[in-house]
């Protein structure tokens, strides 16, 4: 009976220190992704912040919503012309994409729409 008290402790011993370490291990990965994602929101925050100052973002607005409400203005002209962009845009590649949706993630502080994105795109 002493040598089975022996055995049964020691496995008991072992299997409790690798739990332990596995458990140690998850919570240093659940303090890493705490970390990471709070550097993420406080630069979201601070782009944010910094925005209230800064004309760039009413420029961009106006900048990418101009080939919708462009055709309010009654020019046949402008009309043709908007349609060209839109072919266009229909047209362009997924690095143009990437660029622009980086552009306007990164002036409006939306890293998260990004991470999003890269999530998805990673799933097809």
């Amino acid at each position: 009976m002493g040598i089975f008290k022996i055995v049964v402790g020691g496995v008991s011993s072992l299997l409790s220190s690798w739990f332990q370490s596995r458990t140690e291990i998850s919570k240093a990965k659940i303090a890493r992704q705490l970390k990471e994602l709070d550097a993420q929101t406080d630069y979201d925050t601070t782009a944010q912040r910094n925005m209230k100052d800064s004309l760039k973002d009413e420029y961009l607005i106006l900048l990418h919503t101009f080939p919708i409400w462009g055709y309010a203005i009654p020019s046949e002209q402008l009309r043709s012309s908007l349609d060209i962009v839109w072919s266009k845009l229909n047209e362009a590649p997924d690095w143009w994409w990437i660029i622009y949706v980086g552009m306007v993630v990164s002036t409006f502080g939306l890293r998260f729409m990004w991470n999003q994105m890269k999530t998805i795109r990673g799933k097809k």
